[in-house]
């Protein structure tokens, strides 16, 4: 999100939680307990196509048990071409809404309301796409936990990520992990794309882009040529398709649906320079240097749930069972595991890791 916003501005103060859209590196949404300081800071990272409010709810349960957790779209996603005031709405009516299967008629009256300029942010969010590369995306992250942390250097804090946020949670973790930054204390991966699954719904120039990706995925330099050749080609790509893996709960395809910010196609390149990133990032899984809470539906359509359950496993082996969680759900499909029936489960599950985590 870009905007002349210098200071911090409150949206919602109820039920001792407070919601704050700050400006550092950039618009960030902040979600913390009233009147007391956090245990500890949650970086979360939103999946492909996505944007920050679709985990608003999971926030309000982090500050609920006193954690601060802090929102931003990533570089083309949500808000980012836009005015970030004009995402204050949609962020005070994702906690608001008392059943969460009432989101999806707010959001078709926030879709009403907003309409012209999201539609304008969708299609510059588009043009900034076509020339993004995960590394961006890796700097902006780390940009925006630096600046949150200005001060208080010594505050405990945690990474998370869902889907292509797992996969950049746990890189930006590693990376501020071997420079010795003791604070933070943990990944939380859901859905990670450590792999992904090669979608079967493409075809032509496309499909040969997909499988060309994944059956010469050994050889990296093969990977960015087709990626500067998707680039140049201006290739995109309907994921349409992916909206009916994401959740078993049967209000959700209504709240997709109405979602005004929730991207319907991408340029190839942008998929491709995801893939490249996991190809970088499988050969740590022996090496890595924090803790993971991991969750993975075994049958996710979209990412490889088990090798990502894999990938926890190793990092289990190798730094400790009593301080690593791996939660793997055989048959189940779900992509976004805190927009299914595994949410509250779930959530229990990550509040026991950052008790565990603080407390160490």
């Amino acid at each position: 999100m870009t905007s002349d916003i210098k200071n911090d501005i409150v949206f919602y103060r109820m039920n001792g939680i407070t919601g704050t859209l700050r400006s550092c590196a950039a618009d960030t949404l902040v979600i913390e307990p009233e009147g007391a300081a956090a245990k500890a800071s949650v970086f979360f990272i939103h999946g492909l196509a996505e944007n920050c409010c679709r985990h608003i709810q999971f926030a309000v349960e982090l500050a609920k048990n006193g954690y601060q957790a802090v929102l931003f779209d990533l570089p083309g996603h949500g808000w980012d071409s836009g005015d970030a005031r004009d995402l204050l709405w949609l962020a005070q009516g994702c906690i608001a809404v008392d059943e969460p299967q009432d989101l999806a008629v707010f959001l078709k009256i926030y879709a009403a309301q907003y309409r012209a300029a999201a539609e304008s942010v969708m299609r510059q969010n588009y043009q900034k796409l076509k020339r993004l590369s995960m590394e961006d995306n890796l700097q902006f992250v780390r940009n925006i936990i630096e600046s949150h942390r200005q001060g208080g250097a010594d505050q405990p804090y945690f990474i998370a990520g869902h889907s292509m946020g797992g996969l950049l949670a746990a890189e930006t973790a590693r990376r501020i992990a071997i420079q010795g930054d003791d604070a933070l204390k943990g990944v939380l991966l859901l859905s990670p794309a450590i792999r992904a699954v090669n979608p079967p719904h493409s075809s032509g120039f496309t499909r040969f882009i997909e499988n060309a990706a994944w059956k010469m995925k050994p050889c990296r330099g093969m990977c960015r040529f087709l990626t500067v050749l998707t680039r140049l080609s201006r290739v995109k790509m309907d994921i349409r398709w992916s909206f009916s893996h994401l959740s078993d709960l049967e209000f959700e395809p209504d709240v997709q649906a109405a979602d005004p910010l929730l991207r319907k196609d991408l340029p190839a390149a942008y998929l491709l320079a995801i893939y490249e990133l996991m190809q970088d990032f499988r050969k740590y899984s022996d090496s890595y240097p924090r803790d993971i809470a991991l969750f993975a539906a075994l049958d996710d359509k979209l990412v490889n749930g088990q090798e990502a359950a894999d990938f926890g496993k190793k990092v289990q082996k190798n730094r400790g069972e009593k301080v690593n969680m791996v939660f793997q759900y055989p048959d189940f499909w779900p992509h976004e595991l805190l927009r299914s029936s595994k949410k509250a489960e779930i959530t229990s599950h990550v509040l026991d890791f950052l008790r565990q985590h603080c407390n160490a």
